[in-house]
């Protein structure tokens, strides 16, 4: 029976990879034979030539539709968002504008990724994770990294907040023992950087997950708070992360970009693809875990957004104000410093969303002074949406178009140019 069951879930993962692409490539293109060739062999066994395209994957989490750079116009009012990135792939690619996504949560979303299946197939209904009490046979699937890995001849490379499994057998998320009924699987990852979401690293402890990247690496930092008073690196993100102020030492000098976890993602990216070998194509999945609640900027990013009006959520005037622009506050609260940290309010989801463009694009970037921009298909797109607000709702969760639907972006060898895509796809 679990036989069976792997070969129908081989057979959905094919249909779907080798779904047709037409419709978004130039009528001349290679790219759909090309994507074909990532998952087929040739006919003496080997993989096929090295002409096929490099997938690069950028993927942001709870990241809403209409705040992409290219929507200057809302219904309550103008949003000033400046994403020269996506600005680029919009007109060197194609912009989908009915984007929609299997679930408004990260780990169904996720594992239908990793499946290559609807929703209701995957058995991954919440954010529980993967379970096989819940869905028998699930550890013995085989994943769509896994396909282009063996069967593709891809280097498959992955970094950041995945929402996958934890206990991969070549990069388990912690160094400590499942328990006893959890499994070791292969998640199809050549090389991986795995890490932590914003609240997991604030709130849980060391022990519980032992050796995650990003809490290892703030936890071997020292900085320095604005009166010079030395803290570790991970105490200052805490604070700020759970907005606990100035007065517990989250200010300027303390949370810098450096340390910021889409910052640390980025430079993951680039070290996953400074090791990569030369000569093979490549696949790789940069999770960032912003912008996804808890909205928190550094000081640079809180100031960069301060002298802009952003719009107000839909029927539900002044919710989520920008909370730098309160200066009766700012006054109060900052005596005469630096403009601190800040948490929550539209305008820091809004540099959030300015600095994961500038992180986006120094990989685009990287990508191209390697030489194999031309040979790459890149793809930007959120995991989920946001409300932001919307009718008094945070967050994600609901069936509304905010949280269900996001931006998606493409752009690449085969891909069309200049292109908008106004109907509805699947993410």
């Amino acid at each position: 029976e679990n036989s069976d069951r792997r070969r129908r879930d081989r057979r959905q993962q094919r249909r779907l990879l080798q779904a047709d692409l037409s419709q978004f490539a130039d009528p001349q293109s290679k790219f759909i034979k090309q994507t074909e060739a990532a998952v087929h062999h040739q006919s003496d066994g080997t993989p096929s030539d090295s002409s096929r395209p490099n997938i690069l994957y950028l993927l942001l989490d709870q990241w809403r539709p209409d705040w992409d750079g290219q929507h200057p116009d809302t219904r309550t009012g103008p949003l000033p968002l400046n994403m020269p990135l996506l600005n680029e792939m919009g007109q060197r690619g194609t912009r989908f504008t009915q984007a929609y996504v299997p679930s408004p949560f990260c780990g169904p979303v996720r594992s239908c990724m990793a499946f290559g299946m609807e929703y209701d197939a995957t058995g991954v209904p919440t954010n529980k994770g993967w379970n096989e009490k819940h869905t028998p046979g699930i550890f013995q699937r085989t994943t769509t990294y896994k396909l282009l890995r063996d069967e593709g001849g891809y280097h498959t490379m992955t970094c950041g907040k995945d929402d996958f499994y934890e206990w991969d057998v070549n990069f388990p998320k912690y160094a400590i023992e499942p328990h006893h009924d959890t499994p070791f699987v292969d998640l199809g990852f050549t090389d991986a950087i795995r890490s932590d979401g914003k609240v997991r690293v604030a709130k849980l402890s060391d022990e519980r997950c032992k050796d995650e990247p990003y809490r290892t690496y703030l936890n071997g930092i020292t900085v320095k708070t604005d009166d010079g008073t030395e803290i570790n690196a991970r105490e200052a993100y805490t604070r700020c992360t759970m907005g606990r102020g100035i007065e517990k030492g989250c200010d300027a000098s303390s949370f810098l970009d450096e340390n910021y976890p889409d910052d640390f993602v980025r430079d993951r990216a680039i070290e996953l693809l400074d090791r990569k070998p030369a000569g093979k194509p490549w696949f790789m999945q940069v999770n960032f875990p912003g912008p996804h609640e808890p909205i928190v900027s550094t000081s640079r990013m809180a100031a960069s957004v301060m002298d802009r009006k952003w719009p107000d959520p839909i029927d539900n005037p002044g919710f989520m104000a920008c909370p730098q622009q309160k200066k009766k506050w700012f006054q109060l609260k900052n005596h005469g410093k630096i403009l601190p940290p800040q948490i929550g309010g539209r305008c820091n989801y809004g540099a959030e969303l300015e600095h994961l463009d500038a992180l986006m694009h120094s990989i685009v970037k990287h990508v191209e002074e390697m030489g194999e921009l031309d040979n790459t298909i890149v793809i930007v797109a959120g995991d989920h949406g946001e409300n932001l607000g919307d009718n008094g709702a945070i967050g994600k969760g609901m069936p509304w178009h905010a949280s269900i639907s996001t931006p998606l972006f493409i752009m690449g060898p085969g891909i069309g140019e200049g292109q908008v895509h106004g109907g509805p796809v699947s993410t």
